[in-house]
């Protein structure tokens, strides 16, 4: 193959000396022959053509092959001239005095006359007449060849004489260039009628040298057993796509001198040909230093070697292959720059190309600061922003990997501590959550100072830590440690207040700890067990160890699984809402109050009583708070726009919830996103809450008040919190709601002064002005009770249990607001003297 490109080479470059008319005494070309002859066999193949390929480069290999020489007649079979007639190449039978016997229709379209204007007339008509002889000695060559039916002894090989140029011209006096290979043909069996023959008139184009393409025309004439076949390309042709492809190459070049990557060109030996001017500030050299240069000198000594092999699997696979065969359509490596060092490069390979030899076009961008970015983003997404320390998606990463080492090994000891403050919340609620912020950060520098460099802490969010000791001696060595950080914890902290006071304060911490491998070999399984013993901890007095055991206290380990299943739960939606009804003293309906259920996937549904308060030991509770505040708002903000525009929503706020700095704009947000009328919404606050920290409590009430105009405040549980009258009178609220043990103990024997405090709550709201709110009225007497007193709003089992939203339209009758059907039973049961059965059933 190599041997066939050589010498097309070398013909194609003697074609302009030929065209130039260096021509011998005769008139004829010179001859040049070739310097080795390909080895021939005895007898040439037939002519093939691939449907890709021209006829003219058929012929051509044919001669570089060198077959033209060997026998200098060919029988031309019937799918050859079918080929010779279709070819886009302009082809001509000839008779070897030069008359033009048959032609096909590119021919007739290169020189725009009709098949029945050509044949019979001579093909050097055509020729400028410079290069008439050329032709004519040439013709005259092969009839000799072609009499004496041997091969030229002196010619065996091809040469630039197998190739004539000359220019002629078009009807219109189009000036075309053309390079032709002549080739004689013969019957061999002159005798056999011809299929071939020149079509007669009726068969040919009717308008000679018209603007209508020529049809397919048979070449070889009937009077003639034998001649020249000549294939022809027009070289305008080829300058014309010599001149795009420079207009393409300079434009590939322009648009690699745009772009910021550097842009290279390799040969499947690794030589650089080609540079754009962004390998300057990439690499350090200009693009002219790197032509004819190996590839490696752009990368650390040894680095091109281990990639070498995979370098060259993009020379032979292309880019839609390389997924399948695993190769990634970038890579990164190390590359060098001639100055700064080494540097982070990603490399992207198009796909490869020959051009007289196999290249590839190598894009290389300098990734440093992409690098560094994702150093800092990894930073940002695995450490905590207050302290610096790794997060909890760092610690699992870390202890895994850990797992899987110590796998490998024997006889490894390790721990995991499950850190939590105790009294942080005091601080916090007390000077600020500055001040929290700076304790906390205190403890993050504390705990590191007490562990050594092979170990690690991690804040988990809130004031909880962990911490993993690696390469224990033993397992004493946990306790060990564990002593360290109370003591370190134990301190005291000076931090300062929202006023700018520096304060003294003290902070302890419950630990738990868990042995690795004896408490697990999972991350899931040491996370909980240290998270279980720190529980234990806690609950045995706060400010101490406590190592895990299997034996643990059932009723920790049940809060811890309810713990980690609220967490769960928060994502797998397993919460819902029920709605009970509040109504008038009539029973009618007037709103309805969001009562928060959780049905768990093994356990069933959980009561609040148990959830609720291990949510607001956790802080779990703001979550589950808002999600309520959120759906509630949405749901009952639905059936308004449904036609009850008039029903109300009571929402509970849990005490660390009220203490959120960003309610007013969370609960904001709910109702705007709800469409749910202010007014239509009651935010109820426990007593506790508001007697834990009135002057916050007023504030608060009055940002909900003005965030949210129209909606109504109402303090919940009032009776248990030992209200002081002089705050009550301040506060911006709009209604009491009597504790559920007031009522369930009235007419109780031995609750003979609850009556006495109700009649007190009821004439205190009152006189205030606000709305009373009864709530677990179960009988018919509690609500004789209230009716009389004037109380306005009711709530309990005797009306309606709550229910899901989708049963919620079945309590608001016929797009009205009316009240439950069994009120109807029970007030004629009242009035008939069997309320005592009906309170029962």
């Amino acid at each position: 193959m190599e041997g066939y490109l050589e010498q097309f080479r070398r013909i194609r470059a003697s074609s302009a000396q030929i065209g130039a008319g260096e021509r011998d005494e005769t008139g004829e070309s010179a001859s040049v022959p070739s310097s080795e002859p390909p080895e021939l066999t005895a007898e040439p193949p037939p002519l093939e053509f691939p449907s890709d390929t021209p006829v003219f480069e058929v012929f051509l290999r044919y001669v570089i092959q060198g077959y033209s020489k060997k026998v200098v007649c060919r029988p031309f079979a019937t799918a050859t001239w079918q080929r010779l007639e279709a070819s886009t190449n302009p082809v001509a039978a000839l008779d070897f005095d030069g008359t033009i016997t048959g032609v096909n229709a590119a021919f007739c379209n290169a020189y725009a006359y009709a098949p029945e204007e050509l044949v019979g007339t001579p093909l050097s008509s055509l020729l400028l007449r410079e290069y008439r002889p050329a032709l004519r000695g040439r013709l005259r060559r092969l009839r000799k060849l072609q009499e004496l039916n041997q091969p030229d002894p002196s010619e065996e090989a091809a040469s630039i004489d197998d190739l004539l140029l000359f220019r002629s011209a078009s009807r219109d006096g189009t000036r075309i260039s053309m390079e032709c290979i002549p080739l004689c043909w013969h019957d061999p069996d002159a005798s056999a009628p011809r299929s071939h023959s020149v079509p007669s008139s009726q068969s040919r184009s009717s308008k000679p040298g018209g603007t209508e393409p020529a049809r397919a025309t048979p070449m070889s004439a009937e009077s003639t057993s034998c001649g020249v076949i000549l294939a022809m390309r027009d070289l305008q042709m080829e300058r014309s796509l010599l001149a795009q492809f420079h207009a393409v190459s300079d434009e590939y070049d322009a648009l690699s001198e745009t772009i910021a990557e550097a842009v290279l060109r390799i040969t499947d030996g690794f030589e650089i040909v080609y540079a754009n001017s962004a390998v300057k500030p990439t690499f350090g050299y200009t693009p002219s230093e790197l032509i004819q240069q190996p590839f490696s000198i752009l990368f650390p000594e040894g680095e091109f070697e281990r990639h070498r092999e995979t370098f060259g699997k993009y020379f032979v696979i292309d880019d839609r292959d390389r997924r399948a065969a695993g190769l990634p359509r970038t890579m990164e490596i190390l590359g060098k720059h001639r100055h700064r060092g080494v540097s982070p490069m990603e490399l992207s390979f198009g796909n490869s190309k020959q051009y007289g030899q196999r290249t590839i076009t190598c894009i290389i961008r300098d990734i440093t600061q992409r690098k560094r970015m994702e150093r800092k983003l990894r930073h940002l997404a695995y450490h905590d922003q207050l302290t610096g320390l790794g997060n909890r998606d760092l610690f699992n990463s870390d202890l895994q990997s850990f797992l899987e080492a110590i796998g490998r090994m024997q006889k490894t000891k390790a721990a995991v501590l499950f850190l939590d403050l105790d009294g942080f919340k005091q601080v916090n609620d007390t000077l600020g959550h500055e001040a929290g912020d700076q304790l906390l950060v205190d403890t993050a520098r504390r705990l590191r100072e007490v562990l050594r460099e092979n170990d690690s802490v991690y804040r988990f969010g809130g004031d909880e830590f962990v911490v993993l000791l690696r390469q224990l001696s033993s397992f004493r060595d946990a306790a060990l440690v564990g002593d360290k950080l109370l003591a370190a914890i134990r301190s005291p902290y000076r931090v300062r207040s929202k006023a700018g006071k520096l304060n003294a304060v003290s902070v302890g911490v419950s630990i738990g700890i868990a042995l690795i491998p004896e408490h697990g070999n999972s991350v899931e399984e040491l996370v909980k067990a240290a998270d279980l013993a720190m529980y234990s901890a806690k609950h045995q007095g706060k400010n101490r160890l406590a190592l895990y055991s299997a034996d643990l206290d059932a009723r920790n380990a049940f809060r811890w699984e309810l713990d980690q299943g609220i967490r769960r739960g928060i994502e797998n939606e397993e919460f819902y809402l029920c709605y009970q009804p509040l109504v008038d003293h009539d029973g009618y309906i007037k709103g309805v109050e969001a009562l928060l259920r959780w049905e768990h996937p093994d356990r069933g549904i959980i009561p609040p009583t148990q959830f609720i308060p291990v949510a607001e030991e956790s802080g779990l509770i703001v979550t589950l708070g808002n999600w309520v505040i959120q759906h509630a708002c949405r749901d009952v903000g639905l059936l308004g726009r449904n036609g009850y525009s008039e029903l109300a929503v009571a929402v509970n706020l849990s005490s660390k919830q009220f203490e959120e700095p960003s309610l007013a704009e969370t609960i904001a947000r709910a109702v705007s996103g709800s469409g749910l009328n202010p007014k239509n919404l009651r935010l109820e606050v426990t007593e506790t809450s508001i007697m834990a920290a009135p002057e916050q409590a007023v504030q608060r009430m009055r940002e909900l008040k003005e965030h949210l105009p129209g909606v109504t405040i109402s303090i919940d549980d009032f009776g248990t919190g030992y209200s002081s009258l002089s705050y009550l009178s301040k506060l911006p609220a709009d209604s009491l709601k009597i504790d559920l043990s007031f009522v369930s103990h009235l007419y109780q024997t031995g609750h003979d002064n609850n009556e006495k405090v109700i009649n007190a709550i009821i004439r205190l709201a009152q006189s205030l002005g606000l709305e009373v709110v009864a709530e677990g009225v179960e009988s018919p007497q509690q609500w004789h009770y209230f009716r009389q007193h004037a109380c306005n709003t009711l709530q309990g089992f005797l009306f309606n249990p709550g229910v899901r939203t989708q049963e919620l339209d079945h309590l608001l009758v016929r797009k009205r607001l009316g009240r439950p059907e069994a009120l109807d039973d029970i007030e004629r049961a009242a009035s008939s003297g069997s309320t005592g059965e009906l309170t029962e059933r």
